[in-house]
């Protein structure tokens, strides 16, 4: 689900991506919000166990290099990553 032109909010575009995945059906959802075209951010929760928690930033420099630096946590350990994404088509 994509959602655009949220002008009085000052937000460039909300995306709502629900999962199911796996045999016991875990589900999860994320929500994305870019606030220019070039800084996203993404919220991804495990809504089955409230367990996994996922924040994400995405910065782009340009359409092929972005930076992302995200947290992951779970209810006994939390790690951080920062990332360098190169994208190229084949």
């Amino acid at each position: 689900m994509l959602f655009r032109s949220f002008g009085l909010l000052g937000l460039d575009r909300i995306r709502i991506d629900p999962y199911v995945r796996g045999a016991g059906n875990a589900s999860s959802t994320q929500v994305t919000v870019s606030l220019t075209k070039d800084l996203s951010i993404s919220y991804s929760q495990d809504l089955a166990t409230n367990q996994q928690r996922v924040i994400q930033v995405e910065y782009f420099l340009s359409k092929k290099l972005s930076i992302v630096a995200s947290r992951e946590d779970n209810n006994e350990t939390t790690a951080l990553g920062l990332d360098i994404r190169l994208r190229k088509r084949f």
